[in-house]
């Protein structure tokens, strides 16, 4: 699925954004960011805060941990939110199982940035980085990072198609905006032809009478 989702597009691995960004702006017509919003703009405004998460996997030595994909734990009887079998995602059978315990971590620099601070000092911080990210042209901030806001898995999927439509929208807007504009030059010329034509055919009508 993947595989045929990239057909035909250049892809590049181990490779940072911000290490050629000003290349990037350059060369693409549209560039899609999911990355941290504060990181885009160099921190300019300040740091946006994040959770982590830490795992600890673990093999143990049964068929089936806990008889689904994904538990979790809201509760305070352990330290770890959620669990993850890995074989119920494929459906494997094996004599032993792969098991990942999920635990929440502040996050420190070098960590991975999985979920915002939403409270009132940084949605204050980040609503000053969305209204630098709307002067950008060309530049779609979309997901969890990059639009500074939790979503579950179908609302980022919803608000991605939802930013894909706008930009569909916007892109069939300027084309036909650009299109009417290249008929209004066409009429303009023929107009101008047809009146130098019209000055020409009256001068010659005068001159025969």
């Amino acid at each position: 699925l993947v595989e045929k989702m990239l057909d035909g597009i250049e892809v590049q691995l181990n490779t940072n954004f911000f290490d050629n960004v000003e290349e990037y702006k350059k060369n693409c017509k549209n560039i899609i960011y999911t990355g941290a919003l504060d990181e885009y703009f160099n921190y300019s405004l300040g740091h946006l805060e994040y959770r982590s998460l830490k795992f600890d996997t673990k093999i143990f030595d049964c068929e089936n941990y806990q008889g689904n994909a994904v538990v979790n734990y809201t509760g305070t009887e352990v330290d770890y939110t959620r669990v993850i079998e890995h074989k119920h995602f494929e459906g494997a059978n094996s004599p032993k199982s792969v098991v990942t315990f999920e635990y929440p971590s502040d996050y420190e620099e070098g960590m991975e940035k999985y979920y915002t601070i939403n409270d009132e000092k940084n949605n204050e911080l980040s609503s000053k980085y969305k209204e630098l990210a709307e002067k950008e042209k060309n530049v779609i901030f979309v997901g969890r990072l990059a639009e500074y806001k939790y979503y579950d898995m179908d609302d980022v999927i919803k608000s991605a198609f939802e930013r894909l439509f706008c930009c569909f929208v916007q892109f069939l807007c300027s084309h036909v905006f650009h299109v009417l504009q290249d008929a209004l030059q066409f009429v303009s010329n023929l107009k101008e032809k047809f009146l130098v034509y019209m000055q020409q055919y009256c001068l010659q009508m005068i001159q025969k009478w």
